[in-house]
């Protein structure tokens, strides 16, 4: 699950438009990569919801305005920053013959 969400997440930081109807295929992931870290720091807890409140109000406004789809971005940016940051990647074991 894990590589799926994070390159769904990729192509949603780049993407060059997002549309309303794209949130209902991926608004399940965005929990997932936020509690990849397992914290449960105040903090950082503090930070998630301030993430997952940014992209509510993103998606909430109609039609979209400079603001809201900064947000959005920015949201959506820290989120990979996120999983990049916090996420523990398996280590590759190379055998010699």
């Amino acid at each position: 699950l894990f590589t799926l969400f994070t390159s769904n997440m990729i192509g949603i930081v780049f993407c060059r438009s997002i549309h309303y109807q794209f949130y209902s295929w991926y608004f399940h992931t965005i929990p997932y990569l936020l509690l990849i870290d397992g914290s449960h720091n105040f903090v950082l807890g503090a930070m998630r919801i301030l993430i997952l409140a940014g992209i509510e109000y993103a998606y909430n406004i109609f039609p979209a305005t400079p603001l809201s789809s900064a947000i959005l971005q920015i949201c959506h940016l820290l989120i990979l920053l996120w999983v990049i940051a916090f996420a523990k990647f398996p280590k590759i074991v190379v055998s010699s013959p």
